[in-house]
């Protein structure tokens, strides 16, 4: 049997367990499939990767989320027991996981799921999720994080595409402190600070969700580095880009559809996808979405001085998109024309 690599601190030894909880829109499909893919290659190197280890065997470990959160939006439907009898489970089966790991050698475990930042809203919630795991565990926090702008855009995205025909800003300011997608989901430091209040500001690492502060410019580059310990892994197996963004015109034409109820819309986003030139476009005027990030401008100086020890979260510009205008006549004929005329 291999050594154990179970580290000591303090006089105590421990397990390394890596938490990246997101957040949303930044390649944590892409990151949740590099863990899987590659989950072999990782053991050699002392990381357990725990995709597809829990009772619905998927990569993004949402159970963590449903057993530490009583009413976790819609991702309830998948407990199909009661809210402790469904703890215990997850608790015994991380128990079970981290027992494994320890005398397979392993120092490292590796968990991936964006609904952890997302759902995980209030700090005893999180405080919850640490107590899931056994005492021998040591955290690291790793959270990716994108311009506000960008991440309300891509989350207007995926709510058109689970059936939502609503084109309209939201403002999600103005949403209650502790539920999803609130404020705690665009303000950085409000969400950085609960999770720092549970497992301590040094467990926290962040990292903007830039090109050019990336390593390498690429997210799987970048996460590969953060849990490396033990050196590179060398060649590794590639991921191709995933779960991109529609363009505002395809977007504005499943939103179209969704209103009319003319199919699910798994159907519709299908459909529409295989249509779509995916051009950088947006449903919202600039003045918007700059006047949006410009209410975080104070919070994410707060972030970089905290936990890069920079002036600035975000360096680069932000994109420059065409805005799709829905009252433009013109516009919308061209949408008809080239996603909606034939659909039955």
């Amino acid at each position: 049997m291999p050594a154990l690599r179970i580290f000591s601190l303090h006089g105590r030894t421990y397990l390394k367990i890596i938490l990246h909880i997101g957040t949303e829109k930044t390649g944590t499909t892409s990151i949740q499939q590099f863990l899987l893919l590659n989950k072999d290659l990782l053991s050699k190197h002392g990381i357990r990767s725990a995709s597809e280890v829990f009772l619905n065997k998927v990569s993004n470990n949402f159970e963590l989320v449903l057993a530490s959160n009583p009413d976790p939006g819609r991702l309830i439907r998948f407990r199909d027991t009661g809210f402790p009898v469904f703890q215990a489970a997850i608790k015994s089966r991380l128990a079970q996981l981290v027992a494994t790991a320890a005398e397979s050698g392993m120092d490292t475990i590796v968990f991936s799921s964006e609904h952890m930042s997302s759902r995980l809203v209030d700090e005893s919630h999180i405080e919850t999720l640490k107590q899931l795991f056994p005492p021998v565990c040591k955290f690291k926090i790793v959270v990716y994080l994108r311009r506000q702008d960008e991440l309300y855009l891509g989350t207007q995205a995926e709510a058109i595409k689970r059936g939502n025909s609503n084109l309209k800003f939201v403002d999600p300011l103005k949403r209650p402190a502790n539920k999803p997608y609130g404020p705690a989901y665009y303000d950085f430091d409000l969400l950085l600070g609960s999770w720092a209040k549970v497992f301590g500001d040094d467990s926290i690492v962040v990292r903007p969700y830039e090109r050019s502060q990336l390593l390498r410019g690429d997210i799987l580059e970048d996460f590969h580095s953060l849990i490396a310990s033990h050196g590179s892994f060398g060649c590794y197996r590639r991921v191709p880009k995933i779960n991109k963004r529609l363009s505002a015109q395809a977007l504005f034409a499943i939103a179209r559809l969704n209103s009319l109820g003319i199919s699910s819309h798994e159907e519709t986003e299908k459909y529409i996808s295989q249509l779509d030139d995916y051009a950088p476009s947006s449903l919202l005027p600039a003045d918007v979405l700059v006047e949006f990030f410009s209410h975080f401008a104070v919070s994410n100086r707060e972030v970089a001085k905290k936990y890069l020890q920079n002036g600035e979260l975000f360096t680069e510009q932000a994109k420059t998109l065409h805005y799709f205008n829905t009252e433009d006549d013109g516009q919308v004929l061209e949408v008809m024309k080239k996603f909606l005329i034939g659909v039955k």
